[in-house]
């Protein structure tokens, strides 16, 4: 779990994306936050990353804004993650993000009433609005789809990521690494790295 503080635009808008997704994105981020600063309210949306044609994402994580405290907090979930009736996954295959914004809410007391899925696509779409991202990668990455015969490798060290690379490294199935919430820790690293450069420093 990451915390950041700052004001509430900052983040709302790190997700606005350009073509009819923004304006479903504008209307579920900006009015909400905007609402629960004004009550000094909490609220939750629950985010997805997939690709452009699978039915089910792969990347799931609920955005949090706690006005009292003025702070963010981003929670990333693993798809194999078990709620009632079967994995995050199963239940997005099988009833949608309603479903699983649905049981979230209820095994974390978080109120989560909104989801925005965000693709391949999508994500291009709003690296080229504002821009790369700069991640420090700890250790060599070396990945091989023995399906298609290709292999991804992300070098250690200091590295600026396009949409495209970010999207392989948030989506890799195996990082290399003995520890089941790595998954976790790359994808909530390197969203908060995205709002931090992008936004924060903008502000």
């Amino acid at each position: 779990m990451i915390k950041r503080r700052s004001n509430w635009y900052i983040y709302a808008i790190t997700f606005i994306v350009t073509g009819v997704l923004a304006a479903l994105v504008s209307t579920i981020l900006l009015n909400n936050f905007y609402e629960s600063q004004k009550n000094d309210a909490t609220v939750s949306v629950l985010l997805t990353l997939s690709a452009d044609t699978d039915k089910a994402p792969d990347k799931y994580m609920t955005v949090t804004y706690r006005a009292t405290a003025n702070t963010f907090v981003l929670m990333p979930y693993l798809s194999s993650t078990e709620l009632a009736g079967g994995t995050i996954k199963q239940i997005c295959e099988q009833s949608g993000e309603a479903e699983v914004a649905k049981q979230l809410s209820e095994k974390t007391g978080l109120t989560i009433n909104k989801y925005i899925r965000f693709t391949k696509s999508t994500l291009s779409e709003l690296f080229d609005m504002v821009g790369n991202t700069t991640l420090t990668i700890p250790s060599e990455i070396k990945y091989e789809n023995k399906k298609d015969n290709t292999v991804t490798v992300i070098k250690q060290g200091t590295q600026i990521f396009t949409a495209d690379q970010m999207y392989t490294y948030l989506t890799l199935p195996n990082y290399g690494i003995k520890d089941e919430l790595y998954p976790c820790k790359v994808l909530a690293t390197a969203i908060s790295a995205f709002i931090d450069q992008n936004f924060i420093g903008t502000g």
